[in-house]
């Protein structure tokens, strides 16, 4: 059985070609386990489903890369002299979304610092179904969680307001 390859595999090839001269002692592997888990992350999202798997791997990588302060310029400037190389560039469209997205998932669920965090939307997308899409998730009113008490009451046979 073959199967495609999926982001971390694009992840692992490209962080293991970066020249470690440029880089703290522990700079790949903070960027390969950073990036890991932003490749993840995009398991959650309905968005990612159409985006190529390289996409999400160089944009989970320069997002890495952005959020560990360990990582020098050079290095950085090497990441994007590779991505030439693979005729591949950062400001793609596709790798543009994809970088917003993994940064949007990753500061709203609190992982990123809180000075780069960006405010909670009062609803968020949730998918219902892969095939029919997105709906806004509501969080439930006063009045929705009232009604099932009042139907409640009404089956027990006491009517609202009286008492037997």
């Amino acid at each position: 059985l073959l199967h495609p390859p999926c982001s971390f595999n694009f992840i692992k090839n490209i962080v293991y070609l970066l020249p470690q001269q440029h880089s703290g002692p522990h700079a790949r592997q903070d960027i390969l386990e950073l990036s890991r888990f932003l490749s993840e992350l995009s398991i959650i999202d309905y968005f990612f489903v159409a985006q190529r798997p390289s996409h999400v791997a160089v944009a989970a990588i320069a997002n890495a890369m952005q959020s560990i302060g360990t990582v020098s310029f050079q290095t950085q400037r090497d990441f994007l002299e590779l991505l030439a190389l693979l005729d591949m560039n950062v400001e793609d469209e596709g790798i543009v979304n994809c970088r917003y997205r993994l940064q949007l998932l990753y500061s709203q669920g609190g992982y990123a610092n809180a000075s780069s965090q960006q405010p909670r939307p009062e609803s968020t997308p949730s998918p219902v179904s892969v095939a029919y899409g997105t709906q806004a998730y509501q969080p439930p009113t006063e009045e929705s969680t009232a009604a099932p008490q009042q139907d409640t009451e009404k089956r027990e046979g006491n009517p609202q307001g009286s008492s037997s």
